[in-house]
């Protein structure tokens, strides 16, 4: 997570998978190529696309690297995710980490 507001476009041609966490809940929704969504600060989140779904192109170039298959080609996902500070400065977060979890959002 980040103390950043975020702001998250799909650009590519693939889907990609947005997950959070709220409340102790894993949820997630699947960016489709044009969508956009938007990640308040201090969520925890992170994305993933399948290497299957989509087959390299002729001539393109790919790789197998820890188990994940890295495909490098215009068919590729891409996102475009731009952070914005808010009003949460770095004594905010400071004084914020020593509160109890308990009860936190």
């Amino acid at each position: 997570s980040v103390g950043l507001h975020s702001f998250v476009y799909n650009f590519g041609v693939r889907p990609v998978e947005l997950r959070w966490t709220k409340g102790g809940e894993e949820l997630s929704t699947e960016l489709q190529p044009g969508d956009s969504a938007y990640v308040a600060p201090l969520v925890d989140h992170s994305f993933s696309v399948s290497g299957t779904d989509v087959p390299p192109e002729p001539g393109s170039a790919s790789s197998v690297a820890d188990g994940f298959h890295k495909v490098e080609h215009p068919g590729a996902a891409r996102l475009f995710v731009v952070r914005v500070p808010g009003s949460l400065t770095g004594e905010t977060l400071g004084e914020f980490s020593t509160f109890s979890e308990t009860g936190r959002m």
